[in-house]
């Protein structure tokens, strides 16, 4: 008994001993995975069966993806209120209490010394970015 299989090499079959039936050695991942369901996966004999099978896993589909859906636009809006928040919280904090105990002329300075920091590493990260797009285009 000869086993033809569309798109498998004839050198992934050798003759197993004492039952044969051949075997299938050093195959290719899709190979290995196509023997398995033909040997393990039962497909009904009914095609209405068959039909059913995929209409509960587009049924199962559409409702998982639903529920993602409804998480996500729910959550999603949360996220970017708390995302706003608290940043905008920590810098009134850090404001407030360079007003209240520092000199003007120190907060200013520090103010600026934060701001030029921010400046430089924005600047330095969008000149590693363009550099590296523009090596690709070279």
């Amino acid at each position: 008994m000869h086993v033809v299989i569309i798109g498998m090499a004839p050198e992934y079959f050798v003759k197993s001993k004492g039952e044969g039936r051949e075997e299938c050695t050093n195959m290719p991942l899709h190979a290995l995975l196509w023997e398995w369901a033909l040997h393990n996966i039962s497909v009904p004999d009914d095609l209405t069966t068959a039909v059913v099978y995929v209409l509960l896993f587009v049924f199962a589909w559409y409702g998982v993806s639903l529920v993602a859906r409804f998480i996500v636009a729910v959550v999603w809006p949360l996220l970017l209120i708390a995302s706003a928040v608290f940043p905008l919280r920590l810098s009134c904090q850090f404001v407030l209490k360079g007003i209240q105990f520092y000199e003007s002329e120190d907060f200013h300075a520090a103010f600026h010394t934060g701001v030029k920091v921010v400046a430089d590493t924005l600047v330095k990260f969008l000149a590693g970015t363009l550099e590296t797009i523009l090596g690709f285009v070279d």
